[in-house]
């Protein structure tokens, strides 16, 4: 499944020149401003931004072998090779909140792909030093 979100991330601190958030390293950041950002949804969500509500502590996940991953609960994990590997996935609410509405008992909301599991052809990380 392909779908149009954009994956914002800010309130990192470190130095511009040496930056680089998957790198060899395994690290989580801790951020009280990183957010997730829908632009359409098979659901029919507005755009929106999803915000970080909890375990800032665990914000942001960056290992060098797999993609971005944000959230506690994996709230959205994104595997190598993503576009061919059926493994990345939607996990919403551990961290991020979730649209009204988008609730079914547990954490599985898909508002970002319509699915728990999904393939990608394209995701957009921003990040802002401080």
């Amino acid at each position: 499944m392909i779908f149009d979100s954009v994956v914002a991330v800010s309130e990192l601190t470190r130095d511009s020149d040496e930056f680089c958030l998957f790198s060899d390293a395994n690290k989580v950041y801790t951020s009280t401003r990183s957010f997730l950002f829908t632009l359409y949804n098979v659901h029919g969500f507005r755009p929106q931004k999803l915000t970080i509500y909890r375990n800032y502590h665990m914000a942001i996940y960056a290992r060098y072998d797999y993609g971005p991953t944000f959230g506690a609960g994996f709230d959205l994990h994104i595997v190598s090779y993503a576009n061919i590997v059926h493994l990345s996935y939607t996990n919403i609410g551990h961290t991020y909140n979730v649209p009204y509405g988008c609730y079914n008992g547990q954490y599985h909301c898909s508002v970002l792909t319509g699915t728990v599991f999904f393939f990608l052809s394209d995701i957009e990380v921003w990040y802002e030093t401080i």
